[in-house]
C-alpha cells in the first residue's frame, strides 16, 4: 500500500486496488478463524486513514469493516451447523461444545479449539438475527432466544400444525431463501452506523455521470475535509483563515470557496448555472448542494460538480503556482569499510535531473555530511539558482544547521562559515527529508563506493529527434554513418563530465531550432553571439 507505485494512483485506481487486492486477501482465513483485533486494526491502518468503510448510501466508500466482514464468514459456518445437522462436522463438534446441540450456548471447555471459539464469537454477534419458526414452543428457551414480537411475521407461527419441526431462520429480509454474508454483512454494518442523514446526496453521487476522482472529490465535499484556510487553522496555530484569493470577505470556508468567493461565484456563472441556485443561506456545503441535486437532473448535476471541481482547482493554480523552487538538492554520506564517499543530486520542479556529484572522501561521517551540503551549495550558485532547498535524511546534521547560531563546537563555526554562502539566493531552506525521499542521493553514494570513483554531472544534452537521441545514448551499437562524427563528441564532452542525453518535445527546443534557421539564413560556418539576437526574445522567459 505504501510503495512508490501505488502512489502515483488517483482515488479511484486506489479505491479499486484496495477493495480488489487488499480486504480481498484474508477473505479464506475469514471464513474459518475469528482474526485478533491488532491484525484488524493492522490492516485498518493502512485503509482507514484515507476513507472510511461506511457503505456509499451512508457516506462510505463501501469498503469493508474487516472484523463485521469477519463476523459475516463465520455465521456461514453457523448457519451449515444449524441446518445440516446429518454433517460429520456436526457431529464431532457437538458431541463436544454444544450437546444439547444449540450452537448459540456453548459450553466452557478447558482448551477449546480456535475454530470452535471462532464460530462461537460470530454466532453471539449474529444471535439477534436468527428467530425461529415457531410449532408448539417445546424446543424454545422462552428465556434466552429470540422468540418475543420485535420483527416477529406471521409467517413463522403455525399454532395449528403440530408437525411442523421448530427451527431456526435467518430473520433479516433478502431475495435468498437461506442465510447469505452479504446480508449478514448489510445487517451488522446497519445496526453499527444507521442510515443518518442526507441520503439522498450520498446515493446521488455515485451516480453522477463523470470522471472518478470528481465523484471522490465530491464525497470530499460531503464530508468537509477538503483543505480550506480555515481547516487548516484549526490544525495548525496562527494559521491565518483570510480568503487566499483576496476577495475581503473573511475566512475560507468550504462554503465560501465553493459558492460565496466572488471569483467562485463567477466561474459558476460562466459555467451556465442557473443565479437561482446560488441564492440562500447554507450553514454547510453538503446542505448546498443537496438542494441543487433536487433540482437539476443527473446530467447537469454532473456538469455542476465538474464545475465545482474546476473551481477548486482554480483556487489551488492561485496560492501554488509559479511558486515552486528553481531547483531541490538531495545530499546524503555513506560508509562501507572505513571509506566515505558523498553525493548530491539536483532537480527542478517537474523533476528533471539539473546536476550532481559523488566524491570519496577520506574523513568522519558527520564531517562528510558537512561537506557534501558544502558542496550542493557551491553547485547551485553556479548553476544561478535563486530559490533553492536542501534536503538530507540525517537528522543531527539538520538540526546543527538550523540552530547554528548556538552552536560553539568546532562544527558549528564550520556550519556557519559554509552558511554565509547562502545569502548568495533569494531564498534558501533547509529541510530533513525521510530516507526514502532521499534514496537516490543515498544509492548514487553505494555506486561511487563500489565502483571506486568520484564524478560530476552538470551537462545535460537535449535533442528533439529522437533518432539522434537513440544514437548519443548507443553510438556502439548502431552502423549510422553519424556514429563516427557521435564517437568524437561523446570524446569531447566526457573529459571529467557524466553527459545525460535525453529528448525534448519540439515546443521545449524553440531556441535551439530558431539559432539553427538563423544560422542557415545567414549561410555562414560558425557565429559566436555575445548576446541574444533580438528576433529570439520573445522566445526567453522574462527573466532569462
Amino acid at each position: 500500500m505504501n510503495s512508490l507505485s501505488k502512489r502515483l494512483l488517483s482515488y479511484g485506481d486506489k479505491e479499486v486496488f484496495i477493495k480488489s487486492v487488499l480486504q480481498s486477501i484474508p477473505t479464506y482465513a475469514f471464513s474459518v478463524f475469528l482474526a485478533p483485533k491488532g491484525i484488524i486494526e493492522e490492516l485498518h491502518s493502512k485503509t482507514s486513514h484515507v476513507w472510511v468503510c461506511f457503505p456509499k448510501g451512508m457516506g462510505g466508500l463501501s469498503f469493508r469493516d474487516l472484523h463485521l466482514f469477519n463476523i459475516a464468514l463465520l455465521g456461514r459456518q453457523v448457519w451449515r451447523l444449524i441446518s445440516c445437522k446429518d454433517t460429520l462436522c456436526y457431529r464431532v463438534l457437538s458431541a463436544k461444545y454444544f450437546p444439547n446441540g444449540d450452537i448459540f450456548h456453548t459450553k466452557r471447555i478447558d482448551k477449546s479449539s480456535y475454530i470452535c471459539l471462532s464460530i462461537s464469537a460470530g454466532a453471539r454477534h449474529l444471535n439477534n438475527g436468527f428467530g425461529w419458526i415457531m410449532g408448539d414452543g417445546r424446543s424454545i428457551d422462552f428465556r434466552r432466544d429470540n422468540w418475543g414480537f420485535e420483527g416477529l411475521t406471521g409467517e413463522l407461527v403455525h399454532p395449528n400444525a403440530p408437525n411442523i419441526s421448530e427451527s431456526r431462520t435467518w430473520l433479516v429480509p433478502q431475495p435468498h431463501v437461506y442465510f447469505t454474508s452479504k446480508s449478514a454483512y448489510s445487517w451488522l454494518i446497519l445496526n453499527k452506523v444507521g442510515y443518518g442523514p442526507h441520503r439522498f446526496f450520498w446515493r446521488n453521487i455515485w451516480k453522477l455521470q463523470t470522471l472518478p476522482k470528481i465523484r471522490i472529490f465530491c464525497w470530499r465535499i460531503g464530508h468537509n475535509i477538503l483543505p480550506t484556510y480555515k481547516k487548516i487553522a484549526a490544525i495548525r496555530k496562527e494559521f491565518k483563515t483570510d480568503c487566499p484569493r483576496g476577495c475581503g470577505a473573511g475566512e475560507e470556508t468550504l462554503l465560501h470557496a465553493l459558492k460565496d468567493c466572488p471569483i467562485a461565484r463567477e466561474i459558476l456563472v460562466m459555467g451556465d448555472i442557473n443565479s437561482s441556485l446560488l441564492e440562500g443561506n447554507f450553514t454547510q456545503c453538503i446542505d448546498w448542494i443537496e438542494e441543487v441535486m433536487r433540482v437539476l437532473d443527473i446530467k447537469a448535476v454532473s456538469d455542476f460538480i465538474t464545475t465545482l471541481w474546476n473551481s477548486w482547482n482554480n483556487r489551488n493554480n492561485y496560492i501554488f503556482r509559479g511558486k515552486e523552487d528553481d531547483a531541490k538538492i538531495n545530499f546524503d554520506a555513506a560508509v562501507s569499510e572505513k571509506k566515505m564517499s558523498f553525493g548530491m543530486i539536483a532537480r527542478n520542479s517537474d523533476g528533471f535531473v539539473l546536476g550532481g556529484a559523488i566524491v570519496e572522501i577520506n574523513t568522519q561521517a558527520e564531517w562528510t555530511e558537512i561537506k557534501a551540503f558544502k558542496e550542493s551549495i557551491l553547485f547551485a550558485i553556479n548553476i544561478n539558482f535563486s530559490d533553492v532547498l536542501f534536503e538530507a535524511d540525517n537528522v543531527s546534521m539538520v538540526n546543527r544547521i538550523n540552530k547554528r547560531d548556538k552552536d560553539i563546537t568546532m562544527m558549528g563555526h564550520q556550519i556557519n562559515e559554509i552558511c554565509k554562502l547562502l545569502k548568495g539566493f533569494n531564498v534558501a531552506k533547509i529541510c530533513l527529508a525521510t530516507r526514502c525521499c532521499n534514496r537516490i542521493a543515498d544509492f548514487i553514494c553505494k555506486r561511487d563506493l563500489a565502483d571506486n570513483c568520484s564524478l560530476n554531472f552538470d551537462i545535460i544534452v537535449e535533442v528533439d529527434a529522437l533518432l539522434v537521441v537513440r544514437l548519443l545514448q548507443h553510438p556502439y551499437m548502431h552502423t549510422h554513418p553519424f556514429c563516427y562524427l557521435l564517437h568524437h563528441c561523446w570524446k569531447l564532452i566526457e573529459e571529467g563530465w557524466v553527459t545525460m542525453v535525453r529528448q525534448r518535445h519540439r515546443e521545449g527546443n524553440f531556441c535551439a531550432n530558431h539559432l539553427a534557421s538563423l544560422a542557415q539564413d545567414l549561410a555562414a560556418d560558425s557565429i559566436v553571439l555575445t548576446e541574444p539576437p533580438p528576433s529570439l526574445l520573445p522566445l526567453l522567459p522574462a527573466n532569462a
